[in-house]
């Protein structure tokens, strides 16, 4: 996935809105330094990380969410009420990945793309589409939102100690 992503941030340069993007870009352990030397070339904003503990801050900085669709990071993206472009991890056991991403897709808070259909291509025009429809990406913020449960973790602590 990072390879398709470094790859859309350079088509996404040709358009002018490119040019005012930013991204925070997690890449894991193996991928961070030569996605940093690729990033080298691309004239974006960036900060690229290979883990961030405190993803709250990456969420907080963000407009769109471009990611895999486990249950964690689902929960964390539905609770900030953020729109995403879901790319499900396709060995994830029993699928559920996919299943996460299609809840999302379904209410309309994400647009779901499989691993097999993702190009750069269709990334940055997936993207574009987005950020260019400000009340279109503020529906799918305020649906992400609705399905979020920002309270889970108080709710069940409460519970364990009652």
């Amino acid at each position: 996935m990072n390879k398709f992503g470094i790859e859309a941030m350079k088509l996404l340069l040709q358009e002018k809105l490119g040019k005012e993007i930013q991204i925070i870009f997690i890449t894991g352990k193996k991928d961070v330094e030569w996605v940093r030397t690729s990033f080298k070339s691309v004239a974006i904003k960036s900060l690229i990380l290979s883990y961030l503990p405190q993803m709250e801050y990456a969420y907080a900085a963000s407009d769109l969410v471009v990611c895999r669709s486990g249950a964690t990071t689902m929960a964390e993206v539905t609770s900030r009420g953020l729109p995403a472009i879901l790319v499900p991890y396709p060995h994830a056991t029993g699928g559920h990945q996919w299943k996460n991403a299609e809840v999302l897709q379904v209410i309309g808070a994400a647009y779901l793309i499989l691993e097999e259909d993702l190009t750069p291509e269709k990334l940055k025009t997936t993207i574009l589409d987005l950020i260019t429809n400000k009340s279109f990406l503020k529906r799918m913020a305020e649906k992400s939102k609705a399905l979020g449960k920002p309270q889970a973790t108080r709710k069940v602590v409460k519970l364990i100690l009652s």
